[in-house]
């Protein structure tokens, strides 16, 4: 069941999306140098049209995935559906949580990645997560276009974008070979899917070099963390007294260190958080 909110204002968005597509930033060429070489990528050039493709071809993906393939009838799309969305403005929509705070925000960081392995930085790759979820919401889908997915997309995939195009880079070793090489390609293109398939694409999958090999063997600290242990929850009242027990595994990762005075760039920090519950009951 969907809410209709109040019209929305394309046209400023559409304008405002090419103001930043093409804003231009302080960073110079060694700068620019520097940040890929911690992500242990050779540091390209920005290229935006090939950034901008990718991201519109991450949508036509996924569509004919749900359309053909899942045979979903959100898919089932033509140029009418098209005109519907956009004359009819935002709604607020009731998915699921796994959709809307889980689906839309991975979505969101292919976008978001696919510009930043392309050359942009951080803020430059911004304006093509929002494109990309205006894109999706207005044409690619025959239900009229949500707010709630349009903020969980751009902004959840900023977050999970950066952190997955960093931890891949973790991973990358243009001087490893065999085996060592192949684990490091796969396990990195699982993490970052856009990562992997720009580095097929170029040939950087398989090509070898002296480069450098990421945080793991630059200054940046990377701290992995296992822990495990029982919780037990104890609530008491004039009904009943429970108590909740859990049985739980936690894998942390810990990624930069937040009190570094040389560092101000506050995506280079983030801790994250796995929980696995294997045992839970209540008495």
């Amino acid at each position: 069941m969907k809410k209709r909110l109040q019209k929305p204002v394309f046209i400023s968005f559409f304008l405002l999306w090419l103001c930043c597509l093409h804003a231009q930033t302080k960073d110079t060429n060694e700068k620019c140098f520097s940040l890929h070489r911690i992500d242990s990528i050779p540091a390209p050039g920005a290229k935006r049209g090939k950034a901008a493709v990718e991201t519109a071809g991450i949508n036509v993906g996924i569509w004919a995935f749900n359309r053909y393939l899942m045979r979903e009838d959100f898919a089932k799309i033509n140029f009418k559906t098209m005109g519907n969305n956009l004359s009819h403005g935002f709604v607020w929509d009731n998915d699921q949580f796994s959709t809307n705070l889980l689906g839309h925000p991975y979505h969101g960081g292919l976008y978001f990645n696919a510009a930043r392995v392309n050359g942009m930085n951080f803020w430059q790759s911004v304006p093509y997560t929002v494109a990309g979820s205006l894109m999706w919401e207005y044409l690619m889908e025959n239900e009229y276009p949500s707010i709630n997915d349009f903020i969980a997309t751009p902004v959840g995939g900023m977050a999970l974008g950066e952190i997955t195009f960093r931890l891949s880079g973790l991973l990358i070793d243009n001087r490893a070979t065999g085996w060592s090489r192949v684990g490091r390609e796969f396990l990195s293109t699982l993490i970052s899917p856009m990562s992997g398939l720009n580095r097929i694409l170029s040939g950087e999958a398989w090509k070898t070099g002296n480069y450098h090999r990421g945080a793991v063997g630059n200054d940046m600290p990377v701290k992995f963390y296992i822990e495990a242990g029982h919780r037990a929850l104890a609530e008491e009242s004039e009904i009943k007294n429970r108590i909740d027990n859990t049985v739980f595994l936690d894998l942390q990762l810990l990624y930069g260190n937040l009190f570094r005075k040389k560092t101000k760039n506050l995506t280079m920090h983030f801790w994250w958080t796995l929980r696995s519950i294997f045992f839970q009951s209540s008495l």
